[in-house]
């Protein structure tokens, strides 16, 4: 099999949804969730795949690359397989993490926070305040509220980690009991999520999943071959996949990426096929923010905002005039109460 890269790209974009939309809870559950430490992208990626905004059925939690993700409820012990319980908080990546040197509160204090927090959550959504107040009834001090309490995770994330907690998908700082589920072990979690990141991810080299995971070429190399992926070469690359489509529907014209997009996410970005060099620090900036992008024809040419009465769109280089009105044209349906203003920077050229 020797795809070209449309085609290449035209198998991405269907197994991203982007072209073959699906149901919100199939996309959270395809895409293996979508990274939601800014809610609204999470919010907006599902919107662009799905055709609504309606986040019923998914939670958040600390997934993938040890980041808050949008992902179905029924799911949740796939990211935290051999959950250890609220009495096993240190067991946690990030509870080892946080006490090797990271956390001046000693573990007693920790874990009966970790209890009072427990003791809280219910089926409906409480608050991170309503749970501290707890915590200060409890006898925290005000400086073991700054590490239990943490920005960055604290109790919430040791909780999140053990197994007991999620968060509200519909509003920030808001937590629920996680889902009463039967447990699952490590090895049929990974293989599930690498099945379906094949899937919808796929075609996709090795270093594609390392960068995806986080996980070592030889640990993605292992699960390709447990999960019969087959193979195909493009560009010198050896590319992993699941199946091969019987069709796929033609390339857009153009589409609105969210930020931090699984499509950008998906693939080790200095290797992509869709943006170019000379175009990813404009994406992918130094502290770790990945910009929402306008893909045109299958390649990165642009970034945009929506700001509170328009849509700004930064040109990275020319569009052709079937482009631009293809973009104009997507925009009006997705934000029909907002004109697009382009911002059209000097090229080098």
């Amino acid at each position: 099999m020797n795809p070209s890269r449309t085609e290449l790209l035209r198998w991405q974009l269907a197994g991203q949804f982007l072209t073959s939309p699906a149901p919100g809870t199939a996309v959270a559950a395809g895409l293996c969730g979508l990274q939601a430490q800014y809610l609204s992208n999470a919010v907006y990626s599902l919107y662009l795949r799905s055709g609504s905004a309606d986040t019923a059925g998914l939670v958040k939690s600390w997934t993938l690359r040890g980041t808050l993700h949008l992902f179905p409820a029924s799911d949740f012990f796939l990211y935290h397989p051999d959950a250890p319980g609220v009495e096993g908080i240190f067991e946690t990546p990030y509870g080892r993490w946080l006490y090797n040197g990271h956390c001046a509160v000693p573990r007693e204090r920790m874990l009966l926070f970790a209890r009072t927090v427990a003791g809280g959550l219910g089926d409906a959504p409480v608050s991170r305040d309503a749970l501290r107040e707890l915590c200060r009834q409890a006898g925290m001090t005000r400086q073991e509220e700054e590490r239990v309490f943490d920005g960055w995770g604290g109790v919430i994330r040791l909780l999140s980690e053990a197994g007991v907690l999620c968060g509200s998908p519909r509003e920030a700082r808001m937590y629920l009991r996680a889902p009463a589920l039967p447990p699952v072990r490590r090895e049929q979690a990974e293989l599930e999520l690498v099945r379906r990141y094949l899937l919808h991810y796929g075609p996709a080299t090795l270093r594609d999943g390392a960068y995806f995971f986080r996980w070592p070429q030889k640990k993605l190399r292992e699960l390709f071959a447990a999960a019969d992926a087959k193979t195909l070469a493009f560009g010198g690359r050896t590319y992993f996949y699941l199946t091969e489509p019987e069709s796929l529907p033609p390339l857009p014209r153009c589409v609105f990426l969210a930020g931090f997009d699984p499509f950008l996410l998906g693939h080790e970005k200095k290797e992509s096929l869709y943006l170019p060099p000379a175009h990813l620090r404009d994406i992918f900036n130094n502290t770790g923010i990945v910009f929402p992008a306008l893909l045109a024809d299958g390649v990165v040419k642009g970034k945009w905002k929506e700001q509170p009465r328009r849509i700004e769109v930064i040109l990275f280089e020319p569009l052709s005039r079937p482009q631009q009105q293809a973009m104009l044209r997507t925009a009006a349906r997705l934000w029909p109460d907002k004109p697009v203003v382009l911002v059209q920077r000097p090229f080098d050229f």
